[in-house]
């Protein structure tokens, strides 16, 4: 068999598991309407101001008091997603920062150790997650945030024993860029 049969069936075994936690808890249901899924997506304090800084960003007539405080990356990731796809496509910016994460993590996993089983085990362990998988129907940077570590910790997996600028450049990126999604980095 070649290299690449356990990254296609791992994701099998992760999109799987994503819709039956999906179905479980009613929130794969509600992305399918945009009333529904307006009040699902956007159903916390922070999220709400989130998507208020992004409109803002995108326009709004006036600032937003939430704007002082919310670094601007992720409602500028969550204000491109609703315009090019509406609610469904905040949701699929997530399932999609939720896929990165898994690979990358598997990824580096795999780097560190050169062990299938252990690239495997990682990512089995973060696809059954089921508060990750719950995260992605919420307008919240968790899982931006959790994406952006896998990178973080994938690009360390790559530093030689003497890494150039640009290597260590490359590995610092996700920091400086959590920097500007999470105000505790």
């Amino acid at each position: 068999m070649k290299r690449w049969w356990l990254p296609i069936i791992l994701n099998l075994i992760a999109a799987i598991i994503y819709v039956r936690v999906g179905y479980a808890t009613s929130l794969l249901i509600p992305v399918q309407t945009d009333h529904a899924g307006f009040f699902s997506l956007f159903s916390s304090n922070d999220s709400v101001q989130y998507h208020a800084v992004a409109d803002w960003i995108f326009g709004a007539p006036r600032p937003v008091a939430a704007s002082a405080g919310r670094p601007y990356l992720y409602p500028l990731l969550l204000g491109f997603a609703e315009r090019i796809g509406g609610l469904r496509g905040i949701w699929l910016l997530n399932v999609l920062l939720w896929f990165t994460m898994l690979n990358f993590a598997a990824a580096a996993a795999y780097r560190f150790v050169k062990s299938r089983w252990a690239s495997g085990i990682v990512f089995l362990v973060l696809a059954t997650n089921a508060s990750l998988i719950v995260l992605t129907f919420k307008g919240l940077t968790e899982i931006t945030t959790v994406a952006l570590l896998a990178i973080w910790i994938y690009g360390i997996s790559h530093l030689t024993r003497r890494p150039t600028p640009s290597q260590v450049a490359w590995a610092l990126l996700p920091l400086a860029l959590l920097v500007v999604v999470k105000p505790q980095f």
